[in-house]
């Protein structure tokens, strides 16, 4: 086997556990497996697993690339991925939104999704964001309606969806001087849809598309207040502009 001792019953310090071949393990303590990163806020680890807790019961002799007694019988890489699930993403976990009255956010996740209040239309929606993001100094840049787009093009669809782009010019070149990247994720977006009748306002948050950049403490400040900048228009847009 690749990268093993040749002396009897040593193995490498490490084995990456979705490699068939590497899965002959230490004898004496267990077995350490490399864990690769999973999503932007996992690093790669290391896990040591105790024999005990191995399904292996066989003996293998006359095994011509290693002299050793005891080996985990092959296992298919996907299940053994399978069964390390407590190597995977933390539990999701939620955090105070920046503006009172508004749901917990989730930090497993890009989205922020907040129902509308009943009764408050698509038109009224729409007056709410425009007024909500002149009000906290941001610019209503664009808008795509795909209903009237598809409309226009003779293809029936009752599902109102819009896509509402706003920008605070000052605060985004803030963030482009340190992370340049971050002008993938803009303009900043709010989405009007409907799901099982219940109009919707969703965004995806400032502060979780800087995970997938270098750390910068100026642009998470600014990233912070461009989420308590949009949630609050979400705000005033999901009750109707009030």
């Amino acid at each position: 086997m690749q990268g093993c001792d040749k002396k009897a019953g040593t193995a490498p310090e490490s084995m990456d556990y979705c490699n068939p071949e590497h899965f002959m393990g230490r004898l004496s303590t267990g077995i350490r497996i490399n864990v690769p990163a999973i999503g932007p806020h996992l690093s790669r680890r290391a896990t040591t697993l105790p024999l005990e807790l191995l399904p292996w019961n066989n003996q293998l002799t006359g095994n011509t690339n290693m002299n050793i007694r005891k080996s985990i019988p092959f296992i298919p890489a996907t299940l053994l991925c399978s069964a390390l699930l407590f190597c995977g993403p933390a539990a999701a976990a939620s955090i105070a939104a920046p503006v009172s009255g508004m749901p917990a956010i989730n930090t497993s996740t890009p989205l922020y999704i907040v129902n509308v209040q009943k009764g408050v239309t698509p038109a009224q929606i729409k007056m709410g964001i425009q007024s909500g993001a002149e009000a906290e100094n941001m610019n209503l840049v664009g808008s795509l309606d795909v209903q009237q787009g598809l409309k226009a093009r003779g293809i029936k669809n009752s599902q109102p969806y819009v896509i509402y782009e706003v920008c605070n010019l000052v605060l985004g070149a803030k963030i482009l001087k340190t992370t340049p990247e971050f002008g993938a994720f803009a303009p900043c977006k709010i989405v009007m849809y409907e799901q099982g009748g219940q109009l919707k306002l969703m965004t995806y948050l400032p502060t979780y598309a800087l995970r997938y950049f270098p750390k910068n403490a100026e642009s998470a400040k600014v990233a912070n207040e461009l989420d308590r900048q949009i949630i609050t228009v979400m705000k005033q847009a999901a009750a109707g502009g009030l």
